[in-house]
């Protein structure tokens, strides 16, 4: 994905009291934001989410091989996920967990599948956290998040930001630290 971290942190809501990444991947956002409050990181990728759990659990244990460690510190990663929530789901079972003052991220894989578009889209509207979303832009996906049902989109190099909450355009970037 393209998109900028900063344009992805300037959508952001300026406070939150728990972080959710509901497809953690690489862990761009989570391993940028401060490790502290409540975070909760999620991905169906046995292989990934086992080796976030190893970390977290024995990282001295943990040789520096994995991919993932090429893009930042091994230090870093151990911190961040010491108090993090790590868990193996589908992506929506974050959205149906309930919580208060909640911020979900959501970097979807490329489903191969439309229905798998639509059943996420359909979580999200149901949902009463707040949710960011990184997608490809596509003619599905705009017809998925309409502006009458809530959603307010951003195009940047072919990409969306897609956000169930009004962002207002003051090119102001959320001061994290």
């Amino acid at each position: 994905m393209s998109t900028s971290l900063s344009n992805i942190l300037a959508r952001m809501p300026k406070k939150y009291d728990e972080f959710r990444s509901c497809f953690v991947g690489k862990g761009e956002l989570f391993f940028h934001l401060p490790a502290k409050g409540r975070r909760w990181i999620n991905d169906i990728d046995k292989e990934l989410i086992d080796f976030y759990r190893l970390v977290k659990s024995n990282p001295d244990d943990v040789k520096k091989s994995h991919k993932i460690c090429s893009t930042i510190s091994f230090k870093k990663m151990s911190d961040h996920l010491k108090s993090a929530f790590v868990t193996r789901y589908c992506g929506t079972g974050l959205l149906k967990n309930p919580g208060e003052n909640v911020f979900c991220f959501l970097d979807p894989p490329n489903f191969s599948d439309t229905e798998d578009h639509k059943k996420l889209a359909e979580v999200v509207k149901e949902t009463e956290h707040k949710v960011l979303i990184r997608y490809r832009d596509s003619e599905l996906i705009r017809s998925l998040y309409l502006p009458e049902d809530g959603f307010y989109i951003q195009e940047e190099n072919g990409e969306l930001l897609i956000t169930n909450y009004y962002v207002e355009d003051d090119d102001e970037v959320v001061k994290l630290f």
